[in-house]
């Protein structure tokens, strides 16, 4: 059972990690010398933004706002982000240390 759970545990370790990573990706843009956080549903400004300018890059849309991303997308779309991300990366480190008590348990003997 031991082995069990310390195997689950860092198999969902990695795959949560993974999951972060690619949507840490997706879902952040470079902005200065820091990434900044996007939505996904864009604001009637940022709507009619990108559709006069279609050829225009994630990054050079918040360039043009001025890294004021509130203006660009929603603020519940720029909150789901977070908490996508958030819950994410609170998977991942939470996997990990139970694979880290599971192995403890396992090679130490722990009860």
């Amino acid at each position: 059972m031991r082995s069990a759970i310390l195997w689950v545990s860092i198999i969902l370790f990695l795959v949560c990690t993974v999951f972060y990573y690619m949507k840490l990706q997706a879902l952040t843009v470079p902005y200065g010398d820091a990434r900044v956080i996007r939505g996904t549903v864009y604001t009637p400004k940022g709507a009619d933004y990108t559709s006069k300018n279609p050829g225009k890059t994630t990054e050079e849309i918040i360039e043009d706002f001025a890294g004021q991303t509130e203006e660009i997308w929603t603020e519940g779309s720029i909150n789901s982000t977070r908490l996508v991300l958030g819950l994410s990366y609170s998977a991942a480190v939470a996997f990990l240390e139970l694979a880290v008590l599971a192995c403890l348990r396992k090679y130490r003997g722990w009860s």
